[in-house]
């Protein structure tokens, strides 16, 4: 699974891994440009 991920979005400035010691401890990272893209959801009754 990190090998597709880092394949398809390897590249990206919004986006990325930090690798842990195990794969299930690998963590995503985004920065602040990704957060502000990011639009809360909308809620309906």
């Amino acid at each position: 699974m990190r090998g597709a991920f880092q394949n398809k979005y390897g590249g990206s400035y919004y986006i990325g891994i930090i690798k842990g010691e195990k794969v299930t401890e690998d963590q995503l990272c985004v920065n602040e440009k990704t957060i502000d893209k990011i639009k809360p959801p909308i809620l309906l009754d």
